[in-house]
């Protein structure tokens, strides 16, 4: 119960940064969050982490905004995706799975991202009232969250913020191997587009030696015999 309480009081102070949270158990001071000027100030306080990213999207009448953690800093479960729609802190599987699929290729299997999500839409597009604990809502158009959520991640997420970005690439010893002057080559700039997202990860598996030398022992006499 200790554990649900702490969790709901930091959904909370997520939803109100502009409030100072001061939470005690048994007289002793546990959590002291002194009112911050922005969400993403807010989520790095409460998710203690220092770096952290922030993106926003619009799908017609859907907005989302969205602060998350670089896919190197991952969580072991889903605990750590907090949603939100109007403000209120709710459990939506269609959110949490916009969420994964804006990190789709950067995780492995059993990694989940850190993230924190705000889906605002007009008060008759969405129903507050489907769940006794008001923890679940309904979307007019689920589709529209969807995409709204999933871009204000991926957007973000496409330009790897977190990898030190270089301007120009420039090279002295390869003009005057040429007889040229440094000042006669074109500055180029470099785009940069983080490997990350062209290629999947896969767990690798190692064989013993002795099948990839039997196997060539097999094709020497393949060919000794054809021979």
């Amino acid at each position: 119960e200790g554990t649900q309480i702490k969790t709901t009081l930091k959904a909370l102070a997520l939803a109100h940064h502009d409030v100072e949270f001061r939470v005690y158990e048994k007289n002793e001071l546990t959590f002291f969050w002194p009112a911050c000027k922005s969400r993403k100030e807010r989520v790095e306080q409460i998710l203690e982490i220092k770096t952290m990213y922030e993106g926003r999207a619009q799908r017609e009448n859907v907005t989302a905004y969205a602060v998350f953690a670089d896919p190197h800093q991952v969580a072991k479960t889903g605990r750590n995706i907090w949603l939100f729609a109007q403000n209120r802190w709710v459990q939506d599987r269609s959110m949490q799975a916009a969420v994964m699929e804006a990190y789709r290729n950067l995780l492995m299997h059993g990694e989940y991202p850190i993230a924190v999500v705000w889906a605002e839409v007009d008060p008759e597009y969405i129903d507050v009232n489907i769940h006794p604990t008001k923890s679940q809502v309904k979307f007019h158009n689920p589709s529209l969250a969807f995409r709204a959520v999933q871009a204000a991640i991926r957007d973000t997420l496409e330009q790897a913020p977190w990898v030190p970005k270089t301007s120009a690439v420039t090279s002295v010893a390869a003009p005057a191997a040429f007889g040229l002057g440094a000042e006669s080559v074109p500055q180029v700039q470099s785009s940069f587009v983080h490997q990350d997202f062209q290629v999947t990860q896969f767990q690798k598996k190692d064989f013993p030696n002795h099948l990839f030398q039997m196997r060539s022992d097999q094709s020497s006499t393949l060919f000794h015999n054809q021979d």
